[in-house]
Order: structure tokens, then sequence, then C-alpha cells
């Protein structure tokens, strides 16, 4: 059964491990930044579980992201790009059976999780 990988910076990441952290395309657009600063009184665990639900609805709304929301790329730079999150259709295709990795701790929540529960044929 597919599961997930913490990626550590000072290790390689195993060959069979399709990497879901930020700069790929699984990667959940979410911002732990902009989502702290927009509920200051939230501590990081608390802003960490909001954005895993928010990657939850994003994937469950099956629709493409509107370039309006914070996403990977835009907190970077002041260029406005064109973002599409995988539907729940291609997240089954090409991640069905695979093992993913992210650098969230495994005892937490994470978008990786969320995959993995799509991809093997469930809901977000």
């Amino acid at each position: 059964m597919a599961q997930r990988f913490q990626i550590d910076a000072d290790q390689w990441l195993p060959l069979f491990v399709v990497n879901v952290s930020q700069g790929t395309k699984w990667a959940c657009p979410f911002s732990h930044m902009v989502v702290g600063k927009s509920y200051p009184s939230l501590d990081s665990d608390a802003v960490h579980r909001m954005v895993v639900r928010q990657f939850e609805d994003l994937v469950r709304a099956d629709r493409p992201l509107s370039v309006s929301q914070p996403i990977v790329g835009q907190r970077y730079g002041r260029e406005m790009v064109t973002y599409r999150y995988p539907t729940r259709a291609e997240i089954r295709a090409e991640l069905a059976g695979k093992d993913l990795g992210c650098h969230c701790a495994l005892d937490e929540m994470c978008h990786a999780d969320v995959l993995l529960r799509i991809a093997i044929g469930g809901e977000a």
C-alpha cells in the first residue's frame, strides 16, 4: 500500500517516491505564510491544519484554482501566474499505487495524505 515519506534535506529521496513538496506539480498551492498573516491569532499548528483543509476543499471542488488565491510562485515575485491544480482523475491516474514524499513531519496532517486518499480511489 502506498504511503507518505518525509523528505529530509540532507538525504536523497528514494527513486520510488514521488516528490509532492513545494516546487513540484503536486505541491500544496496554499502558503503557510499567507494564511498565518491572515490569521495572526493562530499558532503554527493551527495554520498548518487550515492550509491542509484548504487543500482538501480545493481538490474536492475539482476545479481550477483562481489566480487571485495565494499559490506557489506568487509569494516569491510580483508576477501573476496561471495555475491549475490537477483534477482528481489526474491525481488517480498519475499517483495511484505510488509512495509520496513531502517535508511535513509524519505525525502531522499533510496535503500528501489527501493525495494518497484520492489516488487509491477515495475522496479528499
